[in-house]
Formats: structure tokens, C-alpha cells, sequence
């Protein structure tokens, strides 16, 4: 199972294509040396957390959210980005399954959760049967194992209003605190449910994610009371260009890490 996130397309200091064009060539197993390729031969799933989009310029911090009222130009230079990774994504979906979460500047709702990206903005990806357009967060399984992740706002908003400063230490302490957005509503928008709160963890997942968190992959794993959950923050493809790789099979959801450069 792979996760990666935050292309930050549009971003014309930060974003190149060839380095994502390399990553999805890699987990499609046309490039790399035999190792490489046996490694990508096992990948059944790639998880796009979020990220797609590069914030827009000039607003403060990683949690700006684009506008409504950006104007015609605007949104006609937001699709651009979207349609060269969609040609991309559409290439992975051959020989991959893909799961695309929205990120905080990615054209869709700006309250958790979010809802799927319209497939009219994924176009050539969205018919096909391989590719699934999913919510922030996103919950699923592979070959039994229990997956829970976000894009990584929930991780960003407690770095932002806290002395916790490593990824993967908070993901452990929301592990702890059975839930998943501590500082919602709060300092972090989300829908106002009124009769039960959707974010607390009534069961620990066995893999817990975030995308888009940190400088580097940061993973550990939390055990207590018999129970084990791995927990993983992938930084942004934009900054640590990283794949990360989760061994279903391995009893302890160990995590390998292919860096492009």
C-alpha cells in the first residue's frame, strides 16, 4: 500500500511534473532496478492524500483556503495544473488502484469532512474503475488491515496551537485522546453535526495517516493494551519528494520509503 501527497501543483517555484511523473512510473513498476520493480509489484493501492493544488499566492500559512469569488482567470489557471495530473493519474490507474483525497487547497468544500473532488475536474481518471474519488478523512481496508487518514489539517492546526512540533508524536497523542480533530470547531472548521461527533475514534485503526505534515516521514508504533496502530505523516511531494510504502503482510505494518530526487 502506498501514500503520497501534496503535489502542490500550480506553484511554479515548488512543483515540477517530473518528479511525480517518475514516482508514478515507479509504482506502476516501469522504472527502477529489479528490487525496485518486486517492490512495486506489491503496491495494490496508492493513496493520494490531499494536496493536489498549491495554496494560492499570497495567503498566510497552509491552512488559506481559495475563495468562491476567484475570478474566471483564476479558475481557469487552477484547472491547468489539475488536467496535466489527471492525464498522469489516468496512467497509474492502469496498472494501479488510486484513491484521491482533497487537500485544504483543493477546489472542494472547506469544512471536515471534505467531500470528494468533482469528477468533471478529473475527467479522463473519473471513468475509470481504479480510481476512486474519496473524503478528507478517508477511512478503508486492504487485505484486512483498518486505514484512517487525513489530508493533514488536523495535524497542522494542533502543530499551529501547541508546543508539539513532530507529526507523528500528534497523530500518536489524537491515538490517545480518541479523536481525530481535538481543535475542531475551535480553530478548525467542520461541519456542525448535532447529534453524535464523527471524528472520535471509537476503534483504533491498524495504519493512521496524515499527508502533507512535517519536513520528513515520520512513523512509529503505538502499542497499549494489547491493541498496535502504526502511525505515518508523509510531508508534501513538493518538499521531501517521498513515497511511502506500508507492508500489509508484516505483523508490524512496517514502512519503507522510495525517495525521487
Amino acid at each position: 500500500m502506498g501514500i503520497v501527497a501534496g503535489f502542490g501543483c500550480g506553484d511554479a517555484t515548488t512543483t515540477q511534473l517530473l518528479p511525480v511523473q517518475l514516482m508514478m512510473d515507479t509504482a506502476s513498476g516501469i522504472l527502477g532496478e529489479e528490487s525496485t520493480q518486486a517492490l512495486a509489484s506489491r503496491i495494490t493501492r496508492l493513496v493520494v492524500a490531499g494536496g493536489l493544488l498549491a495554496p494560492k499566492a499570497g495567503t498566510a500559512g497552509h491552512l488559506a483556503q481559495p475563495t468562491s469569488y476567484a475570478s474566471v482567470k483564476e479558475q481557469a489557471q487552477a484547472l491547468d495544473p489539475l488536467q496535466d495530473l489527471d492525464a498522469l493519474l489516468s496512467e497509474l490507474c492502469e496498472t494501479v488502484d488510486v484513491d484521491v483525497m482533497p487537500g485544504v487547497a483543493d477546489p472542494t468544500n472547506y469544512s471536515l469532512p471534505q467531500q470528494p473532488l468533482h469528477r468533471c475536474l478529473l475527467p479522463q481518471s473519473a471513468t475509470l474503475s481504479t480510481f476512486r474519488r474519496c473524503t478528507n478523512p478517508h477511512a478503508f481496508e486492504v487485505d484486512g488491515v483498518h486505514f484512517l487518514g487525513t489530508s493533514g489539517q488536523n495535524v497542522e492546526d494542533v502543530m499551529m496551537y501547541s508546543t508539539h512540533e513532530r507529526p507523528a508524536e500528534i497523530l500518536e497523542l489524537m491515538l490517545r485522546w480518541r479523536h481525530l480533530i481535538p481543535t475542531a470547531p475551535d480553530s478548525l472548521s467542520t461541519y456542525p453535526f448535532v447529534d453524535e461527533d464523527p471524528f472520535v475514534l471509537e476503534r483504533t485503526p491498524d495504519v493512521l495517516f496524515a499527508g502533507g505534515c512535517g519536513d520528513e516521514v515520520e512513523t512509529r508504533l503505538v502499542e497499549e493494551g494489547g491493541v498496535r496502530c502504526r502511525v505515518v505523516s508523509v510531508p508534501a511531494f513538493s518538499k521531501n519528494k517521498a513515497l511511502v510504502l506500508v507492508d500489509v503482510t508484516s505483523r508490524d505494518l512496517e514502512v519503507e520509503v522510495v525517495e525521487f530526487m
